[in-house]
């Protein structure tokens, strides 16, 4: 039946294939049956007649056809979908279906019209390049109008008009709400709310549903990410599930799922889930690697650092830190910088290297005033006290952990507020002051325990429990 070689599927073609058609939900089926009616492409052999009779009334029908195109036409090889067009013409059923997007010039396909068909697939791939190009070009000026309105004005403008409705956008907003998560975690909300906003707005024609989950997903992890930088961690883990949900839907392209693992991770982190923090962020850095994308990679190593060190292991947070910074662009990223600076900075505290870690603090201290967030500020001060604190500098630590306490409460930043009152009623117990060592530990266990921080609230409760031993040892003398 079929006249031109050059259009049979040859081993690589046949994954690509199965591989855009893995997530759209019919296409696998259907593919394997139009490649059962070309010999040429499958040789169906091992196949038992009841296989074959399922096969063969495996059609495709609109959405899992839509879908397969989607995925193709996004891609870069207009001569796949020439081939799939060779396909589907070998079954009547699937071919009336698809006669209308392939607009061929008679009943079916000829050899000599296939250099046409690809053409057609190079001028469909173009026009919907040109159509994303225009919304990326777009979206930055988009972004900077919405933000020079008031959060309550924002929603109605995407409402009125239809060109802040874009896929870029929702991208655009997803970054910015990263960006501010650190700084202002409420503002970072407000922003993913709307990304989720705009997303569930979209046209489902002009993107495909599929396309539309991953960017629900992405805007639920952004939330979720912004609810972990309020600490606010059961409502992040809310969301973080529903970024789950709307990914396990979605295309299953590996990037968009890289993205959400590294936010997800920090997440995990903050639950002293470290194990799973790591699987997310090796995953996630073996994906930006193989991009190119050293922006990224940075970031998920400056996170792996941070990981490594809460989890105990100051040395290999000081490795991952020395990596990261060969990956940094300092003049673009300066505060991904100053989190790679800091990470380093508290790994050689906790491994006791008070005395290196002090000859680092100028340089972390200066980059932390030059950028002017609050919350570098505050971790600066936190550091100072834990430097001061180990070095026995007891009323210095004392002072410093007062300030980063009141700070910590004012901003509503709880775990990092349970985290510090377990570390000024160290210095407590150091100088013997049980009568103020215990409301400072109550508060502690009560903090860690409502945020599910187990390994650090239950540390809080054996304290709590010596010091009201000693507490009642000293009452009976």
């Amino acid at each position: 039946m079929y006249e031109s070689d050059e259009n049979h599927l040859d081993p690589t073609d046949l994954v690509q294939l199965l591989w855009l058609a893995a997530p759209c939900e019919g296409a696998s089926r259907s593919l394997a049956h139009l490649l059962a009616v070309c010999t040429e492409c499958w040789c169906p052999e091992e196949l038992d007649e009841e296989e074959r009779a399922e096969l063969a009334e495996a059609h495709f029908v609109d959405e899992s056809l839509a879908a397969l195109l989607w995925r193709l036409l996004a891609g870069s090889s207009p001569a796949l979908g020439a081939k799939l067009g060779h396909l589907l013409e070998g079954c009547p059923e699937c071919w009336r279906l698809a006669e209308p997007l392939f607009r061929p010039r008679g009943p079916r396909l000829t050899p000599d019209q296939y250099p046409e068909l690809v053409q057609r697939f190079t001028d469909l791939t173009q026009l919907q390049r040109a159509e994303v190009a225009r919304e990326t070009r777009e979206a930055p000026a988009l972004l900077r109008r919405l933000l020079a309105e008031p959060v309550s004005r924002r929603a109605l403008l995407v409402q009125n008009s239809a060109r802040y409705r874009s896929a870029a956008l929702v991208d655009a907003l997803g970054e910015e709400s990263r960006r501010k998560a650190s700084r202002d975690p409420q503002a970072a909300r407000d922003l993913a709310e709307l990304a989720l906003e705009i997303a569930a707005s979209l046209d489902e024609r002009r993107y495909g549903p599929r396309i539309l989950e991953d960017l629900k997903a992405l805007a639920q992890a952004y939330r979720g990410n912004a609810y972990r930088a309020a600490q606010d961690l059961v409502d992040a883990k809310d969301a973080f599930r529903k970024s789950r949900n709307h990914l396990e839907a979605g295309s299953g392209l590996v990037p968009i799922k890289a993205e959400i693992d590294s936010l997800e991770a920090s997440l995990m982190a903050a639950l002293r889930r470290f194990p799973e923090a790591g699987r997310l962020l090796e995953e996630a850095r073996v994906v930006f690697r193989d991009l190119g994308e050293d922006g990224r990679l940075a970031r998920v190593l400056v996170q792996a650092a941070k990981v490594s060190r809460e989890a105990g292991d100051g040395e290999e947070a000081c490795r991952l830190v020395a990596e990261a910074l060969e990956h940094i662009d300092t003049e673009a990223e300066p505060r991904l910088l100053l989190c790679a600076l800091q990470n380093r900075l508290v790994s050689l505290i906790d491994l006791g290297r008070f005395h290196e870690a002090e000859a680092q603090l100028a340089e972390v201290r200066t980059l932390a005033e030059r950028l002017a967030n609050d919350t570098d500020l505050l971790h600066v001060r936190w550091a100072e006290a834990e430097i001061a604190a180990g070095t026995g500098r007891h009323a210095r630590a004392e002072a410093a952990y007062t300030v980063v306490r009141d700070e910590l409460r004012a901003q509503g930043l709880l775990v990092d507020l349970g985290l510090a009152s377990l570390q000024l009623a160290v210095v407590y117990l150091d100088e013997g002051r049980l009568d103020q060592v215990r409301p400072v530990l109550e508060e502690a266990h009560a903090l860690l325990t409502y945020q599910g921080i187990k390994q650090d609230a239950q540390a809080a409760r054996l304290l709590l429990a010596e010091v009201i031993r000693a507490e009642q040892i000293s009452q009976a003398a």
